[in-house]
């Protein structure tokens, strides 16, 4: 069609060609995208089949392959793509923690075991943060002979914006749960000698007084990793 539109000198060929230029461009963009994206699949499905606390072995190569997506790519080595990119990973450790801390339970439980499992996911989320860092740092071993190097120079808090808010939110049910364990140790705290009763008596009252307002938290419907909740 294209060229007829040209032998015939028609005034549509302009309008058609660049129809036609456009098409093209999607179609080249669109097959170099799921060539190098295709890779993440694997990575995503392993991510959601695996326990959470199991998922720490497979952030170092998550970024490996999110490295080298940016080196061959020609379509998704800008900021704008990368940083889409990588808020969607924040945001899929953020669900598969929150699944795995269940926080409609996480305040009902024994505290030993919700600390366990905050800690854990908290070390989790954190390895993550820290391998983009180390992941940027160590960006110009992919680009090698005459390959100009492309840094990962947009700022990161536009990628970890929600992501720190999560786990800023755990680091306080983290204090949280450390604090309450520590009240529940007054309560075995034994005092002699004359003021021994007085100061027993003042101990369990401050116990008392401290855990009963943990159980408005602990009776209530609020979801403790809730980031997006104000």
């Amino acid at each position: 069609m294209v060229k007829i539109l040209t032998t015939r000198q028609s005034s549509y060929f302009p309008a058609l060609n660049g129809i036609f230029t456009t098409v093209e461009n999607a179609l080249l963009e669109a097959r170099d995208v799921e060539l190098h994206l295709r890779p993440l699949r694997r990575h995503i499905q392993g991510l959601q089949e695996a326990e959470f606390p199991q998922t720490q072995i497979l952030i170092a190569p998550l970024f490996h392959t999110i490295s080298l997506i940016w080196r061959h790519s020609r379509f998704y080595n800008t900021p704008a793509r990368a940083i889409v990119l990588l808020q969607e990973f924040c945001n899929l450790f953020i669900d598969q923690a929150r699944a795995y801390l269940s926080p409609e339970d996480l305040l009902k439980g024994e505290i030993e075991d919700a600390l366990e499992k905050v800690q854990a996911a908290i070390n989790i989320l954190r390895t993550f943060r820290n391998y983009f860092f180390k992941s940027r740092k160590e960006l110009t071993n992919y680009f090698t002979g005459n390959v100009e190097w492309r840094p990962w120079d947009f700022p990161s808090h536009l990628v970890f914006g929600r992501f720190n808010r999560f786990l800023d939110q755990l680091t306080r049910i983290e204090d949280m749960f450390i604090t309450i364990r520590e009240f529940e140790k007054l309560e075995r705290l034994e005092f002699g000698g004359t003021k021994g009763a007085v100061l027993n008596a003042q101990i369990r009252a401050m116990s008392q007084e401290f855990l009963e307002c943990c159980k408005v938290f602990q009776e209530s419907v609020y979801d403790p990793s809730d980031c997006d909740d104000t």
